[in-house]
Order: structure tokens, then sequence, then C-alpha cells
């Protein structure tokens, strides 16, 4: 982990109950909320001001095989923030785009799915929204002008979605690993995809950055969540209607 990193620590808290998550066939093996885990040291110190930098965003899920795969560190002011009410009233983490981004190395299964809910606050070609490493980089980025957003499966981009505007609000979903095909969607509309990316599992997760830590993304982040593996159409309708809900997004 180098020092721009900002460090995912698992954790084997539970949520309030008054956010639950859907059921689905899969298990989430990441959930990251805005609202809950943001902490400005490593002892534990909640975040409460805007501004506060975010030392360690701790997850919510109950995977005790994923317990020790990160280790966290104090970060410098100008790393990623805390940031009140940005969305439904609810807080998020934002990334300045230049030190800022979050990683982890975990040997994570060979197909999986994320959701996060996700603002772009400046345009820069080549930035990364999500990556991963299996072999090659795997990244969803901003591609050109905006508001093209592609990714990337190690050999070619797909054709790129514009539905993630710069200043706006969306929900981005992206299959990663999956077979034929990998895809990218923003706000549940027509997927992009290409030829998934075969080979051996995936060996960690970057959020705002490549799997380098470089080409970071200037964003505002409120929620992310992943899955073990890639969700039927049933399932995936289920935690796109928990996320409008809860962020009042279309």
């Amino acid at each position: 982990m180098t020092p721009s990193g900002i460090a995912l620590a698992r954790r084997p808290l539970k949520p309030g109950p008054s956010v639950l998550l859907p059921t689905v066939s899969a298990t989430a093996i990441m959930w990251l909320r805005g609202d809950l885990g943001p902490q400005k040291d490593t002892s534990g110190t909640v975040c409460t001001t805007s501004g506060d930098t975010v030392a360690l965003w701790a997850d919510q899920t109950y995977s005790p095989v994923y317990l020790h795969h990160a280790q966290a560190q104090n970060l410098p002011a100008d790393n990623a923030q805390y940031q009140l009410n940005q969305i439904n009233g609810l807080p998020c983490v934002r990334f300045n785009g230049t030190s800022a981004a979050l990683a982890a190395t975990f040997t994570m299964p060979a197909a999986w799915d994320i959701f996060m809910m996700v603002k772009p606050i400046a345009w820069a070609d080549g930035s990364a929204i999500v990556a991963s490493r299996a072999g090659l980089t795997w990244a969803a980025y901003q591609s050109g002008s905006s508001p093209n957003i592609v990714t990337y499966n190690g050999v070619s981009n797909s054709t790129a979605d514009t539905h993630l505007t710069v200043g706006s609000w969306a929900l981005l979903e992206a299959w990663f690993g999956s077979s034929p095909n990998d895809y990218l969607k923003v706000n549940n509309n027509t997927a992009t995809t290409h030829a998934a990316l075969s080979g051996s599992g995936f060996t960690g997760i970057y959020i705002g950055s490549r799997a380098a830590l470089t080409f970071k993304c200037n964003m505002d982040v409120a929620e992310i969540l992943v899955y073990d593996a890639n969700l039927g159409t049933g399932d995936a309708t289920a935690v796109r209607s928990y996320f409008t809900t809860r962020y009042g997004i279309p």
C-alpha cells in the first residue's frame, strides 16, 4: 500500500436496523457507507464534520475470510475527506483527484458485481472510478471528453456509456469477470459490454484510481456494495431499488 491509498478495513460491524440490504442469491463481500464507517484515525474516531480526513473506511459486511486483507494508515489532510449532506441528506467520501484513493489487496472471486452511488466532480481523461487487477488492470474510467465512461478488460475498451455526467449523482453498476461479457451500466440504462477478462482471480479493488494508484478520479462516493458473483436480473433489480429508494435517484 502506498501513502496515497486509503486503507480499507474489514470490521464485523452491524448496520442500524433502519438500513437493510435486499436478500439476493450472492453474498455481499464489501459494503462501504458514507453514513457509517468513515473514520478520522486508526483508533476508530468517527468522522462527524465536513472536511474530516478519512483515514479508514470500515466495511460493514460479515465476511470473516476478508477480515485480514488491509491495514489502516493515517493520511495527510489533502486526501479523501468526509462531507455532510451531499445526497438526500446523507454524507459521502470525497476523492480529490490528485492524492486520494482507496485500495485493498486480497483475493477476490473470479466474478463479482459492484454498485456505487457516485458523483464526478471534475473530468480527466483516463481517471479511474473503480479498478481491479487480474494479470492486467481491469477498470471503469473516464475516457476522452465528458461524459464517456468505458470499461477496460486488459486488452481493449468497451464502447462508451454516456450517462454519468459531471456534477450529477448516479448509480454505477459493473459486472467483472462475467461470461461471456462484462458490462457497465449507469442508472440502469442500456449496458456497454465487451469480452470478459479470463484467467486468475482478481487480486484487489481500487476506488478512485487504477490498480497502480495512478489516474486518480475527482469524485464523491456515498456508498459501495460488492457481491461475490454476478447477480441475476431479479437480484440486480432489487439492489438497484435499494439504492434508488435510499438516495432518491430515479
